[in-house]
């Protein structure tokens, strides 16, 4: 949850005093998935209650221009260009101090672990990133256990046990996927 301060408002719309948002996991997918595709991300305002609107679903995987206002439910809503809308644009851009990306240098051979269950994923963009440093673009691999040692890094090169390279985009693309399914479901 994010709560504002009143000499700081959450949004720039001056007709609306939202003080705090609670980010859900679908807004917060919709926006990863615009972001990490490339999508034009933008934040519309509904020109009859002045909320901000949020698209989701597959209205956050198609930009479009004509927005139907979940708020209040006015039709008439249009972007100048077509745009995914989401609230946590705004945010972000607001609130980001470092929104710059470094590449992770370091590879790993999970070959050199045989025993051991290891548990790799593909590192997303924070919604908010409020660390002065940039984020990793990687693959996180949690203790991984190396003799006395235990290695906690990310990588920016994988090589799985078949002795191929993990290709960060189809193990994004995978992760998301499974965000969008019910419990169970696998």
């Amino acid at each position: 949850m994010i709560k504002s301060c009143e000499s700081s408002p959450l949004f720039g719309n001056a007709l609306i005093n939202i003080q705090r948002v609670v980010i859900a996991p679908p807004s917060a997918l919709a926006y990863l998935e615009a972001l990490i595709n490339n999508l034009p991300l933008g934040t519309l305002y509904c020109n009859r209650c002045q909320h901000p609107h949020l698209d989701l679903g597959d209205f956050a995987r198609n930009p479009h221009k004509k927005h139907f206002c979940g708020n209040c439910g006015v039709d008439s809503n249009w972007s100048k260009t077509p745009i995914v809308s989401s609230p946590l644009n705004e945010l972000a851009h607001k609130l980001t101090k470092n929104s710059n990306f470094v590449e992770s240098d370091g590879s790993l051979d999970l070959r050199d672990y045989p025993d051991c269950q290891i548990k790799v994923w593909s590192s997303t963009p924070a919604v908010l990133w409020t660390g002065d440093l940039a984020q990793g673009n990687g693959y996180p691999c949690p203790h991984l256990p190396r003799k006395k040692k235990i290695l906690d890094n990310t990588f920016g090169k994988v090589t799985g046990f078949d002795g191929s390279h993990l290709e960060r985009d189809k193990l994004l693309a995978i992760m998301l996927d499974k965000c969008k399914k019910p419990k169970g479901d696998k």
